[in-house]
């Protein structure tokens, strides 16, 4: 006589293989990538436990996320990071080995398109957004600066003008 266990894997057990399946696609991206990336991170949450993600980070570099998309047959998507936040963001998704694989990189606005600060802005970027300090190898750290006069002034007579009182003083 014989004894057959029926009884489904415990959910630590499940959770396990799918953190085992996600790291060999890691491994698979390290092998197959170009360009190594700088951060790459692996979930599987408790809840979900059949249900494994890579995620793929490359720091400022659409080059890295566009090679490794080359490299697994997918396709690069570009859009505004956020409404008011211009900065491009470069996504690819793809599936490897069953698992949904993300790769991302969050880039700087290019040096021709930024435009003059206004006031109350970032004096290197000219982003109006509270986006607090952050620092940037090429130009150290983003300062918030207060207008000029001559800025004051100039946003005054725009302001006038919009509302259209133009004439007037």
């Amino acid at each position: 006589m014989s004894t057959q266990i029926t009884s489904p894997p415990d959910a630590a057990e499940v959770q396990r293989r799918g953190y085992t399946a996600a790291l060999a696609v890691v491994e698979q991206i390290l092998a197959l990538s170009p360009i190594v990336p700088t951060t790459v991170t692996v979930q599987c949450a408790h809840y979900a436990p059949e249900e494994p993600s890579v995620e793929v980070y490359f720091h400022q570099s659409a080059d890295g996320v566009e090679a490794l998309a080359q490299t697994l047959g997918a396709t690069v998507t570009t859009t505004p990071f956020r409404p008011r936040d211009p900065r491009p963001y470069v996504e690819m998704n793809a599936v490897v080995a069953g698992l949904p694989v993300r790769a991302w990189a969050l880039l700087d606005i290019p040096a021709s398109a930024v435009e003059m600060p206004e006031p109350y802005a970032c004096a290197w970027c000219g982003v109006s957004l509270p986006h607090g300090r952050q620092y940037m190898k090429s130009v150290g750290m983003h300062k918030w600066v207060r207008p000029s006069d001559a800025q004051i002034l100039a946003r005054m007579k725009a302001r006038r003008a919009a509302r259209g009182g133009v004439g007037r003083g």
